[in-house]
């Protein structure tokens, strides 16, 4: 009964949202809701917006016209150090003009829980290695994030999402640059997270098979 409940809670609500790229318009006056606790897939071809909906649901670009409201908070309200504990995003792909290792960039997810004068504890540390474990990357850690392949950075870039322990996990074309082993992985991963942590998922895909399997909404 609590799981139930805790389904029918809106963690998300997007009302009216509207953004445009200059005159070409992208995303035109959607609304819906996304349940806390739940999984949910944002299907469609390239170019049809997933990423820019991805982009505005994690306060990365601003709407044109609409609102997002997390928890019933205005997006556009949130302090940015709050909304990173909130939201974590692992984008398609990402490279560091800097030399750091993976550990590294997964440390960078517990930014939001550090002093702007700190420095890493060692509970953020351990944070950090679960995260990676989590993830099948721990074996990188060392490494240098620019010389792993996509597949492996792409591990590494979900474990620094991971080691913001957020309430909302969004990924865009998180299968992109995995082989079929790692594909099920993440799979099994995601619905660990949301089974047993209760993590509110949204996933921008192009794939049914994989949205079906895992997905309890697709959008």
């Amino acid at each position: 009964m609590e799981e139930y409940l805790s389904k029918m809670n809106k963690i998300l609500e997007i009302k009216q949202l509207s953004f445009s790229y200059g005159k070409s318009i992208v995303i035109d006056d959607i609304s819906f809701d996304i349940r806390d606790a739940s999984i949910v897939g944002i299907l469609g071809p390239n170019g049809a917006g997933k990423s820019t909906l991805i982009n505005l649901l994690s306060g990365t670009n601003a709407p044109d016209a609409g609102s997002i409201l997390i928890d019933g908070d205005d997006l556009k309200s949130i302090p940015y150090r709050t909304l990173a504990k909130r939201v974590a995003v692992v984008p398609q792909m990402s490279s560091s003009p800097f030399a750091f290792t993976s550990l590294e960039i997964v440390l960078m997810g517990r930014t939001p829980y550090i002093s702007p004068y700190g420095f890493e504890s060692k509970d953020d540390i351990d944070i950090a290695i679960d995260a990676m474990k989590k993830t099948d990357c721990y074996e990188f850690a060392s490494r240098n994030i620019d010389e792993l392949s996509g597949g492996e950075r792409q591990r590494v870039l979900l474990a620094r999402a991971l080691a913001q322990n957020p309430r909302i996990l969004m990924l865009d074309e998180p299968t992109t640059f995995l082989d079929i082993k790692h594909i099920s992985a993440l799979k099994n991963t995601l619905l660990k997270l949301n089974h047993d942590g209760g993590l509110t998922i949204i996933c921008a895909l192009h794939d049914l098979n994989i949205a079906s399997s895992i997905c309890d909404h697709i959008i």
